[in-house]
């Protein structure tokens, strides 16, 4: 297992990954509490509890009642720009029923002032299908092997798995 850490005045942020590198669980703090996100493929557990998992589609969340179908409408780069859900079960969309709608800039800062509404949970996926880690206020987005701040269009922590004599290899870091 390895071990990584964001440190910072606010507190740490713990993140764990099995040895090919698949992120398995991370530790941040809420408030005075911590929470444990862990990861065991397409479902997401928050301290211990079924957040919600994954599907072609969207996701389902876990409700008091049962389970919700979320949809999302993704463009071209899988920037998830429209979440929805039919509330009354009737078969219809409407603008009742919209949970999020997201724009984005080129760098994957979103727009802010309109359109951001959410109704129910927040869903922590969005530019490129990527998680944002809102943790110590960081507002980054989770690639992989590195965190992309999209207000500065910046990678922010060195390529790990790049030796020093390769600095001119091809090798995909962002999980492309």
């Amino acid at each position: 297992m390895l071990w990584i850490f964001i440190t910072n005045t606010a507190g740490n942020i713990t993140y764990i990954y099995d040895a090919t590198g698949v992120k398995l669980k991370k530790i941040a703090p809420s408030g005075s509490s911590l929470i444990e996100t862990e990861y065991a493929g397409n479902y997401i557990y928050k301290n211990g509890n079924l957040e919600f998992f994954n599907h072609p589609e969207g996701y389902v969340e876990k409700e008091a009642d049962g389970f919700k179908y979320v949809y999302q409408f993704k463009d071209h780069l899988r920037n998830i720009r429209l979440s929805y859900k039919d509330f009354n079960k009737d078969g219809s969309i409407t603008q009742d029923e919209i949970v999020e709608e997201n724009n984005y800039y080129p760098f994957g800062l979103e727009h802010k002032g309109y359109n951001n509404t959410i109704t129910g949970r927040e869903h922590p996926y969005g530019y490129n299908g990527k998680e944002e880690q809102n943790e110590l206020r960081l507002e980054w987005l989770d690639f992989g092997a590195r965190n992309h701040d999209p207000a500065l269009g910046r990678w922010m922590n060195i390529d790990p798995p790049l030796a020093p004599e390769c600095f001119w290899c091809r090798q995909s870091l962002a999980g492309y």
